[in-house]
C-alpha cells in the first residue's frame, strides 16, 4: 500500500484554506479565527461594522504589514527597536523563518511595539511574525489588547533622586574620602585605576568630585517557581561610591529592569538600551534632582 501524501488540486486546496478562516460581514474579507477578534474589536462598534473596505494591515495573513514595510521601504535606514506601551516595552523574539498563516500578526497595535534584536543586515532580515498582544475580555464585556509579555524598566533618574532623597545618603557616598589608605594594597574599588584615572579631557577627576556617582551593573537570572521551568532576569544597579558594607544592602539596590522568560538567554544590548540613553543625558548635562538636603531646588 502506498504510502505517498495525497496532492490536493489548487481549486480544493483554496476551498480548504477558505473553510478554515471566517468571513467578515462587513468587508467581505477572509481571516484567521483568532485575528478576526482582533479586526473585530476594530471595526464593529454599536451593533455595526464600519469596514467598508479592510486595511491592508487586516487582509495580509502571511506577514505583518506594517514591519514588512518598514523593511522594504528605501526611506528607512533604522533597525527596528524597543517601543514603550503604556509605560513599558512589550517584546518579541526574533525569528529567521518567514512566518506562517496562523503565526503572523494582522492588527496594526500588534506590530508597533516590536523588538528585534540588532543585527548587522537588518535590511536583510525577515520579520519574526512574533505575536505582541492578545485580546483580553474583561468583567464589564468589553474587550482589550494585553501583551503577551512586557519588559518592565525603571528609570534610574528616579531611583536615583529617590536614594538622595534618604537622610545620610549623601553623606556616604562622600566617606569614601576619608579612608585609610596603605601604599600597595587595594581593599576596595576606589583603590583601582579605574576610580583613580576615569575622565576626559573636558571631565578630569570625574569620579573624585562631589556629586558624581560611579554605577555598577548587575544582571542575574533565577528560577521564580520550584516546579516550573521558568527563568527571569533582573537588572540591577549599585552606587560604588557607598561604603562596602552599605553598597549591597537591599534599600540602596536601584532595580533597572525585568526580563521575562523568552525560552532562552537572550542578547541583553536591546535591554539595557533604555538605560543607556538615559546615562548619554547624565554625561553630557546632567541629572537635575532634588536631595534630602535641597528638597525643594533641583542639583545637577
Amino acid at each position: 500500500m502506498s504510502s505517498t501524501k495525497r496532492h490536493l488540486s489548487v481549486p480544493h486546496q483554496s476551498y480548504r484554506n477558505k473553510q478554515k478562516k471566517k468571513l467578515c460581514p462587513g468587508c467581505g474579507e477572509s481571516f484567521v479565527p483568532r485575528y478576526f477578534e482582533t479586526h473585530k474589536l476594530k471595526n464593529f462598534q454599536e451593533n455595526k461594522w464600519l469596514c467598508e473596505k479592510s486595511s491592508k494591515n487586516d487582509s495580509r495573513d502571511t506577514v505583518s504589514a506594517q514591519v514588512l514595510d518598514d523593511l522594504e521601504s528605501t526611506d528607512s535606514n533604522e533597525p527596528l527597536g524597543l517601543h514603550r506601551r503604556d509605560g513599558d516595552f512589550t517584546l518579541a523574539e526574533e525569528g529567521g523563518d518567514q512566518p506562517g498563516e496562523d503565526d503572523s500578526p494582522t492588527d496594526d497595535l500588534m506590530t508597533k511595539s516590536t523588538l528585534l534584536f540588532q543585527w548587522l543586515y537588518s535590511r536583510r532580515r525577515r520579520p519574526c511574525g512574533e505575536l505582541l498582544l492578545k485580546v483580553v475580555k474583561l468583567s464589564d464585556g468589553s474587550k482589550c489588547l494585553y501583551p503577551f509579555k512586557t519588559y518592565c524598566y525603571k528609570s534610574i533618574e528616579q531611583s536615583l533622586e529617590q536614594l538622595l532623597r534618604v537622610p545620610d545618603f549623601q553623606r556616604k557616598c562622600e566617606k569614601w574620602r576619608e579612608r585609610r589608605h596603605e601604599t600597595g594594597m587595594m581593599t576596595d574599588v576606589f583603590g583601582g585605576k579605574i576610580w583613580k584615572e576615569f575622565h576626559l579631557s573636558d571631565k578630569n577627576n570625574f569620579l573624585k568630585s562631589e556629586k558624581n556617582y560611579g554605577i555598577m551593573l548587575n544582571l542575574d537570572w533565577f528560577q521564580p517557581y520550584e516546579h516550573v521551568r521558568y527563568f527571569v532576569g533582573v537588572m540591577y544597579a549599585v552606587v560604588l561610591n557607598l561604603p562596602r558594607e552599605e553598597r549591597f544592602k537591599l534599600k540602596n539596590v536601584i532595580l533597572l529592569g525585568i526580563i521575562p522568560d523568552i525560552g532562552g538567554e537572550p542578547p541583553v544590548q536591546s535591554f539595557v538600551a533604555p538605560l543607556v540613553d538615559e546615562l548619554k543625558v547624565a554625561w553630557e548635562r546632567g541629572f537635575e534632582l532634588c536631595s534630602y538636603e535641597s528638597p525643594e531646588i533641583k542639583l545637577t
